[in-house]
């Protein structure tokens, strides 16, 4: 199984292996979707992608033999488990670096920074990180 989240916030959970007649292959779903070269976030277990909906829709392209995948061959021995679900809590996406923070790890920076960065109320910097994600390059995206 391998855990995909976007920056909606959704996360898909998906497993592709094909029946042998005897059982089913281990998954290969991390080697499809060549997590390698996806960013990792630890505290989500996750790969980030674009788009989990795409995700899904390139497996179940494969498991059909459709689309990118289409085939003439008999596709019925493959199969593609998901499940969805949506992260937990309010995360945060630093558009300059790329890193993902949970609430707490926020407001954790926040304390360790504030006087640093001229702000003393937590909101009222956040909505300015949050105005700049807005901007595209900078700040803060909520998730």
């Amino acid at each position: 199984m391998t855990r995909f989240v976007d920056i909606t916030g959704k996360v898909a959970e998906i497993t592709m292996n094909t029946w042998t007649g005897n059982g089913y292959t281990p998954d290969f779903s991390s080697d499809f979707f060549e997590v390698g070269s996806l960013h990792y976030i630890d505290e989500l277990d996750a790969h980030e992608v674009e788009d989990v909906d795409y995700c899904i829709e390139q497996a179940n392209d494969w498991k059909d033999g459709t689309g990118d995948y289409y085939t003439d061959e008999n596709t019925d021995d493959r199969n593609v488990d998901v499940d969805t679900s949506r992260i937990e809590g309010k995360w945060y996406k630093n558009l300059a670096t790329g890193v993902w923070f949970s609430e707490d790890e926020v407001r954790c920076a926040f304390e360790d920074f504030r006087f640093e960065m001229g702000y003393n109320n937590f909101d009222e910097w956040l909505n300015k990180m949050l105005e700049l994600g807005r901007g595209g390059d900078s700040g803060l995206v909520e998730i």
